[in-house]
């Protein structure tokens, strides 16, 4: 199957996001009924209709921030986020549920991918990045614009006492307990994340912040959680991109 929705906007000047929804392959296949070829063929095609070469992580749950530079952006790379300052390539990130980040800085040109779940947030993904742009870059806080793509909603994400334990004392206004069940809990990690970046000091005025929910929009994008759910295989990403034109 081959990508079905292409939602292209032009939220900040010369910075271009994208998002690909519903299932759609665009990694390295991880079980054996994945279909290789149908990967390569999409991200190919994307990159044709995009005039950009695309370069998407082989993400494996981790907090490793990858620098892209032209000696590396032909290789297949492990991590899950991604700084670039390169303006012949794409960064796309992918995520079922999972919040996806853009982050751009206006006055460095570069640019910010990240996949950021409950363990990523946990682990401190968005502050290691930052340090990054601020490290390698030399970027302000002041210059950097942040873009938070839709992922799963609170109500929609339950989890278990001990799976939300490292966010009670953190993020307590961002826990909310069921009703039915004293041991589940509902978390909102696309407001954690929104709080960890505004931790590093990006004021809320340079954040932008998407209210779709992967798990309701079923026209839309691909749900991990929701296929579990109904019984379903689940398979593919959502893909998120930014590039500088």
């Amino acid at each position: 199957m081959y990508m079905n929705i292409i939602l292209p906007d032009n939220i900040w000047p010369q910075v271009f996001l994208w998002i690909i929804g519903k299932p759609y392959l665009f990694r390295i296949p991880k079980y054996d009924w994945e279909d290789r070829g149908v990967s390569e063929t999409n991200i190919r095609v994307l990159s044709e209709q995009i005039w950009k070469q695309v370069q998407i992580l082989n993400q494996y749950h981790s907090s490793k921030v990858v620098i892209l530079s032209d000696a590396n952006k032909h290789s297949i790379l492990s991590g899950d986020a991604i700084v670039s300052n390169l303006t012949d390539l794409a960064i796309f990130v992918l995520a079922s549920d999972c919040v996806p980040i853009m982050l751009h800085d206006r006055v460095s040109k570069t640019i910010w991918v990240i996949h950021a779940g409950r363990k990523w947030l946990e682990w401190d993904i968005i502050k290691k990045t930052i340090d990054v742009f601020t490290n390698k870059f030399q970027s302000k806080i002041m210059d950097i614009q942040v873009f938070i793509w839709p992922c799963i909603s609170q109500k929609n994400y339950q989890l278990w006492l001990d799976e939300i334990k490292p966010f009670k004392e953190l993020y307590f206004d961002f826990i909310q307990s069921s009703i039915k069940s004293p041991w589940k809990y509902y978390l909102d990690i696309r407001n954690i994340a929104k709080k960890q970046i505004q931790d590093t000091g990006i004021t809320v005025e340079n954040i932008s912040i998407s209210s779709e929910c992967t798990y309701e929009n079923n026209d839309k994008f691909h749900s991990y959680r929701r296929h579990c759910h109904m019984k379903q295989k689940s398979y593919g990403n959502n893909a998120f991109g930014i590039w500088i034109s």
